[in-house]
């Protein structure tokens, strides 16, 4: 597997996003569909619910009020191989 490096920007960050167990399959295609321009979705997770993505401080006060989100992190990983 080769390694991937993600660098982060000055003004954003990247986090770790789960959606609360009871969240539907349909309910996050929904939610994906309606993200706006600034939240930049990096790559999705089926295993557990959810999603890493940079997003700057606006979203990321959205996000923690929305009702379907469980937990937001920063994403610290460097590389993964």
């Amino acid at each position: 597997m080769s390694s991937t490096i993600l660098e982060t920007d000055k003004t954003h960050n990247r986090y770790i996003v789960l959606f609360k167990d009871s969240v539907s399959n349909a309910d996050i295609s929904k939610f994906y569909n309606e993200l706006n321009s600034t939240i930049k979705v990096l790559t999705t997770y089926t295993l557990v619910k959810g999603f890493a993505a940079e997003f700057d401080h606006n979203d990321y006060t959205w996000l923690e009020q929305h009702p379907m989100i469980e937990i937001i992190g920063l994403n610290h990983i460097k590389s993964i191989g």
